[in-house]
């Protein structure tokens, strides 16, 4: 059987470091107006800061794909694929990357360092009444 989860360590573990040597993390989002009141959805961005001094250390986008990607968010809603990219807000660097395709039944995402090398994957498994993840 094939592992529902791999990981393996990125390239520039240093990149890595603001975040996971924290305690905790705060991820904050601004929700668009159009958003909030039509229920339109857009791309999503998010801030994680530090939770005990809110210095932020980095930034989380949804990329954008234009009218394909517009249509496919307001029917797919959660189902719809995404890319999101995690960005050193001093530098604009890529700290990771997150892709996911659209699906139907179960989910598969796979996660890549700055340089594009893929350091681990989340599979969905199917279940009737909640999301699972492996």
């Amino acid at each position: 059987a094939l592992p529902l989860l791999t990981l393996s360590w990125p390239r520039h573990p240093q990149r890595l470091s603001p975040l996971l040597d924290r305690d905790a993390l705060v991820v904050t989002r601004n929700v668009e107006w159009g958003q909030l009141l039509l229920g339109f959805e857009q791309a999503q961005r998010y801030a994680l800061c530090d939770a005990r001094s809110g210095e932020q250390l980095a930034l989380l986008a949804e990329e954008t794909t234009g009218l394909s990607g517009a249509v496919g968010r307001q029917l797919l809603r959660g189902r719809r694929g995404f890319t999101a990219t995690l960005l050193d807000p001093a530098s604009g660097d890529v700290i990771m990357k997150v892709e996911r395709p659209a699906w139907l039944i179960s989910s598969h995402a796979t996660v890549s360092d700055g340089d594009g090398a893929v350091i681990g994957e989340v599979l969905g498994r199917w279940s009737p009444t909640s999301r699972d993840y492996d």
